[in-house]
C-alpha cells in the first residue's frame, strides 16, 4: 500500500474534490457526525485507494444543498482541514463533496500565538508575557480570531487578529488590541 504525506502537492491534487453518495432518514434531515466522517473516509479511500487514519467532524450536518462543515483529516500523525459540502439532495438521497485543504493552510494554535507575540514585539519593542487564542485557524483572507494578550505587568487585553493575505505556507495578519485592559 502506498504511503501518503499530506504535505505533498501530489496528495493535494488527488484530494481536491471527491464525492460520496448516501441515504439518510428523510424526516431527520441531518446526517450524524460519525456518518459524515464515515462517508468522507469512504470517498477518500475510493478515490485514492488509501484508508486515512481518522476524520473528525464537530457535529451532524443538515442535509440541505450547500450546507458546509469543516472537519479535520489525520493520516500518519499529520493533520489538515477539509470541507464537507452537501449537494444533490433529493428526498433521502444526497451527495457529500469533500475538499481537503492544501497542507500548510492550517496554522496551529501554538504557531499562531508565537507569530502574534513576535509581530507585537517587532512593532512595539515589548513581547507579551502570554498570548492565548482559542485554537488553530485556516488562514484565508478575512478570517478573524479573538485572542487574549497578557502584558508583562499581568494586565489582559482583548485582541482581534485578521488574516490579510495568504501565500500558501505563509500568511499575513493584522492585530487590533483593545485600548483598555479586560
Amino acid at each position: 500500500m502506498p504511503k501518503i504525506k499530506l504535505s505533498t502537492a501530489v496528495v493535494v491534487s488527488v484530494f481536491t474534490v471527491l464525492t460520496a453518495c448516501g441515504e439518510a432518514d428523510a424526516p431527520s434531515k441531518t446526517l450524524p457526525e460519525k456518518d459524515v466522517e464515515a462517508y468522507a473516509s469512504s470517498a477518500l479511500e475510493k478515490e485514492i485507494g488509501i484508508k486515512v487514519d481518522r476524520i473528525d467532524c464537530p457535529d451532524a450536518i443538515r442535509l440541505e444543498d450547500g450546507e458546509e462543515m469543516r472537519c479535520t483529516l489525520t493520516h500518519e500523525n499529520d493533520s489538515t482541514g477539509m470541507t464537507v459540502t452537501v449537494s444533490d439532495v433529493d428526498g433521502a438521497d444526497f451527495h457529500l463533496d469533500v475538499e481537503v485543504d492544501e497542507k500548510g493552510t492550517t496554522v496551529t494554535q501554538d504557531d499562531l500565538e508565537t507569530a502574534i507575540a513576535g509581530k507585537l514585539e517587532e512593532r512595539t519593542g515589548d513581547r507579551p508575557a502570554d498570548v492565548a487564542c482559542p485554537g488553530a485557524i485556516q488562514p484565508s483572507e478575512g478570517v478573524t480570531v479573538e485572542c487574549v494578550l497578557t502584558a508583562a505587568g499581568g494586565e489582559r487585553y482583548g485582541a482581534v487578529i485578521t488574516v490579510t493575505g495568504n501565500a500558501g505556507t505563509t500568511f499575513d495578519f493584522g492585530i487590533k488590541v483593545d485600548r483598555e485592559p479586560m
